[in-house]
C-alpha cells in the first residue's frame, strides 16, 4: 500500500490520580475518519468504583511512506473501522 497511520497529536486530560495496585480499565474507539486523518478516543477508569482517571484522544494521519505527506485513506482501510459516537 505504501502508506500507513502515524500519530499527529496526542491529548490527555488527567482527572484524578491512580495509585499502585489500582486495576484500570481502558476503553478506546474511533470517533471519526476523514479524508486523511482519524480521531481515536480513550477513557481510563478505576475498576473498583468506575471513577474516571483520564480521558485522551489521538489524531492519526495517513501518510505516504515515500513522501512523508498526507495521503487519502483508502476506502478498504477506512471500512475496517466502526465509528462510535463520543461517550
Amino acid at each position: 500500500m505504501g502508506a500507513g497511520f502515524v500519530v499527529r497529536r496526542h491529548e490527555i486530560e488527567y482527572r484524578i490520580p491512580a495509585v499502585a495496585g489500582d486495576e484500570l480499565l481502558i476503553a478506546t474507539w474511533v470517533a471519526s475518519i476523514g479524508r486523511a486523518t482519524s480521531l481515536r478516543r480513550y477513557e481510563v477508569s478505576r475498576a473498583k468504583d468506575g471513577a474516571r482517571i483520564a480521558k485522551a484522544s489521538t489524531l492519526w494521519a495517513f501518510v505516504s511512506y515515500e513522501t512523508g505527506r498526507l495521503t487519502s485513506i483508502p476506502p478498504e482501510v477506512a471500512s475496517k473501522f466502526q465509528i462510535v459516537a463520543d461517550a
